[in-house]
């Protein structure tokens, strides 16, 4: 039997960092520039990193997914 857990303050703060991080270090080194590309990365990367905190506390993909069955 898995053991579901509330979600730590950390789970919360990871995915910041992680949209923060590339996002400001795209900024400073390319300028306007990065809009074109670096930051949709930076975007994808926030997204997998919160996709990931549910599973880790314990979540099922079920759970976690909408059901296609109306």
């Amino acid at each position: 039997m898995r053991r579901v857990r509330p979600p730590p303050l950390a789970d919360a703060i990871v995915p910041l960092v992680t949209l923060a991080m590339p996002f400001a270090g795209s900024l400073l080194l390319l300028g306007l520039d990065a809009l074109d590309g670096p930051i949709q990365v930076a975007l994808i990367l926030c997204v997998l990193t919160a996709r990931l905190s549910p599973l880790k506390n314990g979540h099922s993909r079920e759970e976690i997914e909408p059901s296609d069955h109306g």
